[in-house]
């Protein structure tokens, strides 16, 4: 695992703070009405769009690649997906379409700094936000399961201090101030995940956790205007069919669940503060009633420490699941990481210790 927050350097030092509720919030300068967030002390300071989410996406994936007391990682048979931000014109003023080959221009500026040699198998770049982790393993997934690689590396970045990204969160009244204590508090991060066949695993390497199951729910677009466009400003998406996808999500990676059994474990969702989210996950905890046992769950909420890291968030959430796995510090070593994208889109991916049938590691 690798990762870079406002919280240090390192996946087990980030890990280590969220469990123990630690914050570092700072003022952040834009004009607007004073805002704390947090930043990446140090890394991604005067970098906009791709420039920050490389350098995000870089110091998170050099220590995932080469761990401590381990070998480097193989490129040979690899793939590699980067995560990165919804492309949302409002968001990016991004009229001319230029923010996708942003996207794509992170995932190949990233491999360039790492020197990955020979070149991944399969290299593609997943615009999709909260749920671009759920995405990029679904499409690692069905490449293992095929045959085409070995393992994958994952990488996901995302800044919420940029100029524009501020601006946005404030035309939207998203931001959380002294007259808005709702909101979210904006947060960058970079976080990296390998995903492999246990069989291709080399020693020493831990195996941390397995991934059990992905499922992921899209919503549709918005609909055009009178002119034909999109609309340019941002709406906080309607909470009951947030619910009911995230919930179908859930229900989707606990198919099989034996009957009459309910779920237990740790969940981790990326609520970030904004009453919206809130609101669908209270419904959603309704929604899956039968499925799960939520008195005997523990929810955990990252974005408390590091705020709002968009794209980053969900790769986030794996690393500390397992971080608690790795530790002893759960009931039973289950989760199920949690995420709801800004435009209402959800996804749900369940980990486990032991392994389930067929597994596919993490380190």
């Amino acid at each position: 695992m690798g990762a870079v927050t406002s919280l240090g350097f390192g996946a087990t030092p980030t890990a280590a703070a969220l469990r123990g509720n630690i914050a570092r919030p700072c003022p952040v300068d834009f004009d607007g009405p004073p805002v704390n967030g947090h930043p990446v002390v140090g890394l991604a300071e005067g970098f906009i769009h791709a420039g920050a989410w490389v350098r995000l996406g870089v110091a998170a994936a050099q220590e995932v690649l080469a761990p401590a007391n381990a070998p480097p990682l193989a490129w040979e048979r690899a793939g590699f997906w980067s995560i990165g931000p919804l492309p949302n014109e409002s968001r990016f003023e991004d009229p001319d379409g230029e923010l996708a080959d942003q996207v794509t221009c992170f995932a190949g500026k990233v491999l360039e700094i790492l020197q990955a040699t020979p070149r991944p198998t399969v290299a593609e770049a997943v615009a999709r936000g909260h749920i671009g982790l759920a995405a990029a393993c679904l499409r690692a997934r069905e490449a293992i399961t095929e045959g085409r690689i070995d393992r994958a590396v994952l990488v996901a970045a995302d800044s919420y201090l940029d100029p524009s990204t501020l601006d946005w969160l404030s035309a939207g009244n998203r931001l959380k101030d002294d007259e808005h204590p709702t909101g979210l508090a904006p947060g960058e991060a970079g976080a990296a995940l390998v995903l492999e066949q246990e069989v291709a695993v080399r020693p020493p390497v831990e195996v941390l956790g397995y991934l059990h199951d992905v499922a992921e729910e899209r919503a549709p677009r918005p609909k055009p205007n009178d002119e034909g466009d999109q609309p340019s400003n941002w709406e906080a998406p309607e909470a009951g069919p947030v619910s009911r996808r995230l919930a179908k999500c859930i229900r989707g990676v606990l198919a099989d669940l034996p009957k009459g059994e309910r779920w237990q474990g740790e969940f981790v969702i990326d609520l970030a503060g904004e009453h919206w989210k809130a609101e669908a996950w209270g419904n959603t905890q309704v929604l899956v009633a039968k499925q799960v046992d939520f008195d005997r769950c523990t929810v955990r909420i990252p974005a408390v420490s590091v705020g709002e890291t968009g794209a980053a968030a969900s790769a986030m959430g794996v690393q500390y699941a397992l971080h608690l796995f790795l530790r002893g510090a759960v009931r039973s070593p289950n989760a199920i990481v949690c995420s709801i994208a800004d435009d209402g889109s959800a996804s749900a991916i369940r980990l486990s210790v032991p392994p389930p049938s067929k597994p596919r590691a993490h380190r």
